[in-house]
C-alpha cells in the first residue's frame, strides 16, 4: 500500500523500478520511459478499415491534363473521319488532407496490433499524411518519434497545420484525472505541463473543423472511467472497429 514503489495497489502511488504496469492506477511514473512508433506498412487483413477510410477521399480533377480522356478520344476520331485525334484531361487526385494523433505506449500496448492496422490503412489511402504520437494525453508537445523522443510543440502544430485538414485521434482516453484535469499532472515524473491537458484538447478541436477521436475499448465500458466521457464531450468519440470507423468517416464527410 505504500505511495511510492513496485506491484503494489496503492490508488494514488509514485511507480518506481516495476517496468510495466499491472493495474494502471499510478498517478505518475518515475522511470525511463520505453515506448515504440506503430508500424504503417504492415499487411492488413481487415481491408474493411480501407475500404472506410477509401470514403472519406474526395477526387477531384487536379493538375496538367495528363491523362487519356478515352472516351473524348474515340469521339473526336469518329467525327474526324477516322484521323486519330487525343483528348487529354486533368487526372483525378485525391484532396482530402488527414492527421493521425496516436496515444501510444502503456494501457495502449495491447492495442498496438489494431492501430497498426489502421495507421497502414492510412498510409496506403492517403498521400497527404501526417501523423504525431502522445502518451495518455496531449499537452504542449506532440512527438514525432516516440523512439528518439523528436517533438513538435502543440502550439507550432497548431501554426504548422489549417483547419481544413481532417484529423483522427486515437487512444484509450482512459488516465487518472489528474492526469487530463490538472497542472503538472502528466504521469512522467519529469515531465511539466503548465496548461490542464483538457485545455490543449479543446484548443485541438477548435482549431480542427474536422475532427473524431477513434477508442479502441468497448462503448459499453466508457461510462465506468473518469476520463473518457470527459474527453467524449469535447471530441465525437467512435469504436476502433469497422462499425465505429464507418460512423466517424461518415460524420467527417458530412462536416465537409
Amino acid at each position: 500500500t505504500s505511495t511510492q514503489g513496485a506491484f503494489g495497489y496503492n490508488p494514488a502511488g509514485v511507480r518506481i523500478g516495476q517496468g510495466y504496469s499491472r493495474h494502471r492506477s499510478a498517478i505518475q511514473i518515475a522511470e525511463e520511459r520505453r515506448f515504440r512508433n506503430y508500424d504503417h506498412d504492415r499487411v492488413m487483413d481487415t481491408r474493411s478499415m480501407k475500404v472506410a477510410l477509401s470514403k472519406l477521399r474526395a477526387l477531384l480533377p487536379l493538375g496538367p491534363e495528363d491523362e487519356l480522356d478515352v472516351e473524348r478520344t474515340i469521339d473526336k476520331t469518329c467525327r474526324n473521319a477516322g484521323e486519330l485525334e487525343f483528348v487529354w484531361k486533368r487526372s483525378l487526385k485525391n484532396t482530402v488532407k488527414l492527421i493521425l494523433l496516436m496515444d501510444t505506449g502503456g494501457s495502449m500496448d495491447i492495442y498496438s496490433g489494431l492501430v497498426s492496422r489502421l495507421f497502414s490503412a492510412a498510409s496506403d489511402q492517403f498521400k497527404d499524411l501526417k501523423y504525431f504520437y502522445f502518451h495518455n494525453c496531449i499537452y504542449q508537445d506532440l512527438w514525432l518519434d516516440m523512439e528518439t523522443t523528436d517533438t513538435i510543440s502543440t502550439n507550432q502544430f497548431l501554426k504548422n497545420f489549417g483547419s481544413d485538414y481532417k484529423l483522427i485521434i486515437v487512444g484509450d482516453a482512459n488516465m487518472a484525472p489528474s492526469e487530463l484535469l490538472e497542472v503538472n499532472g502528466a504521469i512522467d515524473y519529469w515531465y511539466y505541463n503548465d496548461i490542464p491537458g483538457i485545455v490543449w484538447l479543446k484548443k485541438i478541436a477548435e482549431h480542427f473543423k474536422y475532427s473524431v477521436w477513434l477508442n479502441p475499448t468497448l462503448k459499453r465500458a466508457w461510462q465506468y472511467t473518469n476520463t473518457i466521457p470527459l474527453i467524449a464531450e469535447v471530441f465525437p468519440m467512435f469504436e476502433l472497429t469497422v462499425q465505429g470507423l464507418d460512423d466517424a468517416i461518415r460524420l467527417l464527410k458530412v462536416r465537409q
